[in-house]
């Protein structure tokens, strides 16, 4: 198989999958049939692909491995420009992917002979973007859907009422 460094050419096939991590572990996950439609939804939008988008859920139980099937919307220099967009809006709608575990295979063509073949790579394990750090209080707010500073007034106001009924012990 030839590289994803080859061109792609509008309305070739194509296929990434990555694995959702942590998808359950939210406070409130939406439906995972409403993320992928969302995540459909996104990509048609995206004028990345054109025609039909399937997105559906391969394995996984609590980490999901989801797999979106398309076309190409248009000629792409590199096949890895096309997974890079697509990886890009899968993101915009789920930021838990694990980078680690994405798989694209598309068809590419020789624009010396013309040929088309396909081209899958797997990403290496610790590629993708750094995963932001979170300090202990955005962590909280994100659980309980406050902002940074409603979090750290629940987290004082909580230890200084707890202080008060041991103090009266």
């Amino acid at each position: 198989m030839a590289g994803v460094d080859q061109p792609v050419k509008q309305g070739a096939p194509f296929a990434i999958c990555a694995e959702f991590t942590n998808y359950y572990e939210q406070w409130w996950p939406p439906p995972l049939d409403d993320t992928m439609s969302a995540i459909s939804t996104a990509i048609q939008n995206s004028g990345a692909t054109q025609g039909l988008v399937r997105t559906y859920q391969l394995a996984g139980i609590v980490d999901p491995f989801v797999c979106v099937e398309a076309q190409a919307g248009h000629d792409y220099s590199h096949g890895y420009d096309l997974r890079d967009g697509v990886l890009a809006v899968i993101a915009s709608q789920y930021s838990g992917i694990n980078y680690g575990t994405v798989r694209f295979e598309t068809t590419t063509y020789n624009p010396t002979t013309g040929a088309t073949q396909q081209s899958r790579t797997d990403t290496p394990a610790g590629s993708g973007p750094p995963v932001p750090e979170t300090s202990f209080f955005d962590s909280i707010a994100k659980a309980l859907s406050v902002t940074k500073d409603e979090a750290q007034m629940v987290v004082f106001g909580g230890g200084a009422l707890l202080l008060v009924l041991l103090m009266r012990r």
